[in-house]
């Protein structure tokens, strides 16, 4: 930056002394070599090489390297957000318990039967109820991140499945009691209600993935600040974090309206919406970190964009695959030391040659000052650089 404030005024005048006791041909010739050799013009391309190699070596690890700036980012890191589903799970849940109040076996096939729903969640309940559709639908409703339930309205009656606290009319203590018992099991929990009453709890279970928490101590030796963003219930997510090495208190950010009075008190959020995704990242990005997201679904999408480095996995919607900086082709998460490695490889690297067209450019601007101030001509000519 300081080269490029002194190469202006410093050209100007090493011309104009140049041109008043020579001729104006080789005056422009000389001030020509002063001015390129205080350039760092190979900089640049030393830069792109450096990162194309890095962004080879990684595809040989299966790794997409959409933006090649991003391996670089990655190693300037300090907070690091990951969704739970698909990047600390494997993303393949299963129904692993059912608290059915009345029999449902067939109302909740005759919902999935119905409903068009292909995410994780409602992907395992339609294969734990077969599929029935005795019933014929009226009315239904698809799931979606911000509403947190899906309905269906057949002849007797609307009913809902999703997130107890949005569905319900009145809160029932004893009802979040019992939620509560099976988040805390690292259980997400579904609830299947009918005019404001619990029909069943429908319990799912992600597996976390083998070397999430091995992962996730290397970041934190590395003195990266890990925060954990799902859209599930908060002690579901606090209980799988603790799986995973993570010790944090969770927040329910449904009620929170301004994420950046909690940003920096919790690691781990749950019930958080698309948009405070977003926000998360940008409350982050404001405090002048480097903030690196990982994520799967179209809910990531928008937190994906705004982080300085985005990383999706292979099994994630087509939306999160094509915003994201890196793509894990095998869904590894336990490759992201492997790209931290390798960003901070380039780092040294350039930083070592930096150095020598550096003293290129100190040397030109030396000669250019004593030229000024005792030579007649700039010794040197274009060709001869």
């Amino acid at each position: 930056k300081w080269c490029t404030w002194i190469l202006i005024p410093l050209g100007m005048v090493l011309f104009i002394k140049q041109w008043i006791m020579t001729d104006y041909t080789t005056a422009t010739l000389n001030t020509v070599a002063a001015v390129v050799g205080m350039i760092p013009e190979g900089l640049v391309f030393l830069t792109s090489v450096a990162l194309a190699i890095s962004a080879y070596k990684l595809a040989k690890q299966n790794i997409l390297v959409q933006e090649l700036y991003c391996i670089e980012t990655l190693a300037r890191t300090d907070t690091l957000c990951l969704d739970k589903t698909g990047t600390l799970t494997e993303g393949k849940l299963s129904v692993c318990h059912v608290e059915a109040l009345e029999k449902v076996d067939g109302i909740l096939a005759d919902m999935m039967a119905i409903l068009p729903d292909d995410n994780e969640t409602a992907m395992a309940i339609r294969s734990y109820f077969k599929t029935k559709k005795h019933r014929k639908a009226i009315t239904y409703t698809s799931f979606s991140s911000q509403r947190k339930y899906a309905s269906v309205t057949f002849e007797d009656g609307e009913y809902k499945l999703g997130a107890y606290s949005y569905m319900a009319l009145h809160i029932d203590k004893k009802v979040e009691k019992r939620i509560e018992e099976y988040t805390k099991q690292a259980m997400r929990v579904v609830v299947l209600m009918k005019n404001d009453f619990v029909l069943a709890y429908i319990c799912l279970r992600d597996q976390l993935r083998q070397d999430a928490k091995e992962t996730l101590n290397f970041f934190k030796k590395q003195g990266v600040d890990i925060k954990i963003i799902s859209g599930d219930d908060p002690n579901t997510v606090e209980a799988l974090a603790k799986k995973a090495g993570l010790e944090s208190k969770s927040i329910d950010m449904s009620s929170v309206q301004d994420v950046r009075q909690v940003v920096n008190d919790y690691s781990i959020f749950g019930r958080v919406s698309p948009e405070q995704k977003k926000e998360l990242v940008l409350a982050l990005k404001n405090q002048n970190k480097t903030v690196a997201m990982t994520g799967d679904g179209v809910n990531d999408v928008m937190a994906l964009k705004e982080a300085d480095c985005s990383i999706a996995m292979a099994n994630g919607s087509q939306a999160s695959k094509s915003v994201a900086s890196l793509v894990l082709l095998d869904n590894q998460f336990n490759v992201l030391p492997a790209i931290l490695y390798q960003g901070r490889c380039v780092i040294n690297n350039i930083q070592r040659t930096a150095s020598l067209f550096l003293v290129k450019t100190l040397f030109s601007i030396g000669l250019s000052i004593l030229t000024l101030i005792v030579l007649k001509n700039y010794p040197f000519k274009p060709i001869q650089l």
